[in-house]
């Protein structure tokens, strides 16, 4: 039986070729991978790029707080967070390749940590970045973590940023001249300004259109018992003089 094949034309200089093999439907397929550019088993590949960082959540009752908080200021051409992508950013790692995610998350995994509070003391903005955010206490506790996160992060290749780490959480980018008041600074005396920081994510943010979608990859909960606040010293009692 006659096997006939459609050859190419991007498969070049071996062209008369195929046509001596096309009687044979063994041969054509290993010549076709051989010699063709758009062959499958020379085509460069392409790993995937995700676009990752590790941060806090924020508790969806707070997170709600927060927007209805926002909502009151007049921003000038704005874009504001939804509530639920509000998050505290520890470590930002940009365009990452697929097969580095492994890695991270056994990082991630090794992570060890106590649960903390997080504060919140203000609202304030970046006027040259458009940014509005919520200011964030930053307490030992949270700057260990992120340290450490740092680090963990730099033996997966990922170098440490220049400039010191400033704790915030973006509500809004704008664009345009935008300077708080005194009293758009302050937060509201409804809002609970804090809570306990016990969960590290790892991130993957999908841009679209109209808003950054993020997705959770992994996620690290405290291991380490939370150490109790430190109290007054107990009153030492006094011995009864001997008779």
């Amino acid at each position: 039986m006659n096997y006939s094949y459609r050859v190419p034309r991007s498969c070049g200089l071996m062209h008369e070729w195929a046509f001596a093999l096309s009687a044979n439907r063994f041969f054509l397929p290993i010549w076709q991978a051989i010699f063709c550019r758009k062959s499958p088993l020379i085509r460069p590949s392409h790993p995937t790029l995700m676009r990752l960082f590790l941060g806090l959540p924020i508790p969806p009752e707070l997170a709600q707080a927060l927007t209805r908080l926002t909502a009151a200021i007049e921003l000038p051409k704005s874009r504001r967070t939804a509530a639920e992508n509000i998050h505290l950013t520890l470590v930002f790692l940009g365009e990452v390749a697929e097969p580095t995610l492994t890695l991270i998350e056994q990082e991630l995994s090794e992570l060890a940590f106590a649960p903390f509070p997080l504060k919140f003391t203000s609202l304030n903005t970046f006027p040259l970045a458009g940014v509005l955010f919520a200011e964030i206490e930053p307490s030992p506790a949270l700057l260990h973590l992120q340290a450490e996160v740092a680090s963990s992060m730099r033996l997966c290749g990922f170098a440490p940023e220049a400039r010191p780490y400033h704790p915030h959480i973006t509500l809004a980018r704008f664009h345009g001249p935008l300077r708080l008041s005194l009293g758009q600074r302050a937060l509201s005396p409804s809002l609970h300004p804090s809570f306990i920081a016990d969960t590290v994510n790892l991130y993957r943010s999908h841009l679209t259109p109209t808003r950054p979608r993020y997705e959770i990859l992994a996620q690290k909960k405290s291991t380490k018992p939370r150490r109790p606040p430190p109290g007054p010293d107990p009153i030492p009692k006094t011995e009864k003089p001997k008779k």
